[in-house]
């Protein structure tokens, strides 16, 4: 079977892509990926065709300033709205164009504009726990939960200093790969929280270069029980980790519910103060309601949450409730294969 997966040049996103190319491909299918350049050595190695996205719309995340003129000097509502319509609605032309033309070469003809198309639907895979949405009434049968993907094995490695770790506690605290320009906001914080406690403190840059979380400690030199890298490979952090320190990324979120870590949430941009308000109403963590807490607030959330394990037990029900044998892979397969199926019918 040929496939065509699409993503816009965010590394939030084409993770979640990857993963379904990397499953897809690993049983044979014919994929191909569209996005952006700078992710063509990961899909590739995925084992999918790479498909690049037209120039103009093929930003880079780690530095959307050059992208968008004028995007450091927006704040609240605007500094969203700015966001939105260069992101996500000024590059639909180009981005809607390409998508035809992949799909031309695969010998498809074009199908429903683009916003019609978002209203005819034949599913959605929904990459979340239901646990983390809200009840709602008006939910169509056509929306099927998976829960997040296992995280792509192509591209990210372990670090060299991952087999001393030790025995004690993992903090893990990131910032994405979004709001990760001020270290100063969160993550800096946290290490200057926990750099006297009997914890292990995993931070990751988000692609950012190392040094640019190192150059904000005296000389360099982070506390003796930090530990830094650029990525890392979520599946074998979060088996190991006993509480999450993040600003709210969606895909982190939901990866850190499905190993049943709980977490403390500090957000402030983009979708992530919503992301945090669910973490506290689903109980699986403590929501700091800003996106620059204070070390003394970031030391005591983490505190609350090792100590009450009701935190722990709560991420890991919601982690839990597609089972532990769930394979997303398999159900995104078998339903192509029932629409399909009916399509002939």
């Amino acid at each position: 079977m040929k496939l065509l997966l699409a993503s816009p040049p965010i590394h939030g996103h084409i993770l979640s892509i990857l993963g379904v190319a990397e499953g897809l491909a690993s049983r044979g299918h014919d994929i191909c990926v569209l996005a952006g350049q700078k992710y063509r050595g990961r899909v590739e190695a995925a084992g999918a065709r790479f498909l690049p996205l037209p120039a103009a719309v093929d930003f880079d995340d780690a530095d959307l300033d050059a992208f968008l003129p004028r995007r450091a000097d927006k704040r609240g509502i605007a500094a969203l709205r700015h966001d939105l319509i260069g992101i996500f609605m000024s590059v639909v032309p180009a981005q809607y164009r390409a998508l035809n033309q992949a799909l031309a070469e695969c010998g498809v003809t074009q199908g429903a504009w683009i916003f019609d198309a978002a209203l005819s639907y034949d599913g959605v895979f929904q990459l979340t726990l239901p646990g983390l949405e809200y009840p709602r009434r008006e939910l169509t049968d056509r929306i099927e939960f998976l829960g997040p993907l296992p995280a792509s094995s192509s591209g990210t490695e372990l670090p060299d200093w991952w087999d001393q770790v030790g025995e004690r506690p993992i903090v893990h605290v990131t910032q994405g790969t979004i709001d990760n320009l001020d270290f100063e906001r969160l993550v800096a914080p946290t290490i200057r929280a926990l750099a006297d406690e009997p914890v292990t403190v995993v931070a990751s840059t988000g692609g950012r270069d190392v040094e640019s979380l190192t150059d904000l400690f005296p000389e360099g030199r982070l506390p003796a029980n930090v530990r830094v890298a650029r990525y890392l490979p979520y599946g074998a952090l979060l088996s190991r980790t006993s509480v999450m320190v993040t600003n709210g990324g969606f895909g982190g979120v939901q990866l850190a519910a499905r190993h049943g870590v709980p977490l403390v949430v500090a957000g402030a941009t983009e979708d992530k103060p919503e992301v945090a308000a669910r973490v506290a109403w689903a109980g699986m963590g403590v929501d700091l309601r800003t996106g620059t807490p204070s070390p003394e607030r970031i030391a005591q959330a983490v505190g609350t949450v090792l100590a009450d394990l009701r935190f722990a037990h709560q991420s890991a029900a919601i982690g839990s409730v597609l089972g532990a044998d769930h394979d997303p892979i398999s159900r995104i397969l078998a339903v192509i294969h029932e629409d399909a199926l009916t399509e002939v019918r």
